[in-house]
């Protein structure tokens, strides 16, 4: 009697806190008797839900592409971008091969060849029956049928040619390059009264098709990626060979000491690190 007049003393307020702690007590209290009773069913019961909740897991993507994951969404930006590949896809991908001369200058007959010959090697990759022909970007005109960026060029990329030239230096100098194109293809080259006479690396670039289709949250072109690992194993770059913090591809060479890097490069060093975060 006294717990009834003094509920009725209590205000609305009170009242109605009253009857919801009530009501969850009993709840609770329920659950709590239920799992002491039954511990093992209890136990089992949590697993299962637990189980349909991370189901949704296995629908989950990784989000890959970078103008969605640093771009904000709805702005300005990502329309340009939208309007601007509508017209012009991207179209190319790049892999570039540095030589960098042991000794020497890399322009040497021997280093030169020692290069036609890795040039061969990376010509001759193939990847699930595609060849370096077939997926290139195509050049107009005479000489080699792809799009290719290097000094070897002098020579239409043939071993043959070379090994007939007597005085490549010589080649290089009538070929009619301007200074600031062989600074593009030579690294660290010397002049004299504007001719080449020496370098101490030497590039290749390599332009290949991009064929790049939508996979999950990013985008995938599966035989270029192929085809560009096949290349990084040629040049040992799945086994480098490391001084102190800097490293070099593994190919093994007397005259010079390779550096790659492929449109895949990226993805492959800052892949997992990224998805890790």
């Amino acid at each position: 009697a006294w717990a009834g007049k003094a509920m009725e003393n209590r205000s609305m307020f009170a009242r109605t806190a009253g009857l919801v702690d009530e009501f969850f007590a009993q709840k609770f209290y329920s659950v709590g008797s239920f799992v002491g009773r039954r511990p093992c069913v209890s136990i089992l019961l949590s697993l299962v839900v637990m189980l349909i909740g991370a189901a949704g897991f296995s629908q989950l993507q990784a989000e890959s592409r970078a103008d969605k994951l640093w771009v904000p969404q709805g702005t300005r930006a990502q329309e340009d971008e939208a309007a601007y590949t509508a017209h012009y896809p991207p179209g190319s991908r790049f892999t570039s091969v540095m030589l960098e001369a042991k000794s020497g200058s890399i322009l040497d007959k021997s280093a030169l060849q020692a290069a036609m010959e890795l040039h061969r090697k990376i010509e001759n990759v193939t990847f699930e029956e595609t060849n370096f022909t077939e997926i290139c970007v195509r050049q107009p005109g005479n000489g080699h049928p792809c799009l290719i960026s290097s000094i070897l060029g002098v020579w239409n990329y043939s071993a043959t040619a070379l090994q007939a030239d007597p005085d490549p230096l010589a080649t290089i100098n009538a070929a009619g390059m301007s200074a600031s194109s062989l600074e593009r293809m030579l690294g660290k080259p010397t002049f004299s009264v504007s001719k080449v006479t020496g370098a101490k690396l030497l590039s290749i670039s390599y332009i290949m098709k991009l064929d790049q289709q939508r996979d999950g949250g990013g985008y995938a072109d599966p035989v270029g990626d192929g085809f560009e690992g096949e290349v990084l194993k040629v040049l040992g770059c799945d086994a480098p060979t490391c001084t102190g913090d800097a490293c070099a591809c593994g190919y093994t060479s007397d005259s010079f000491v390779v550096y790659a890097s492929s449109t895949r490069s990226f993805g492959d060093v800052f892949g997992g690190v990224i998805s890790g975060d």
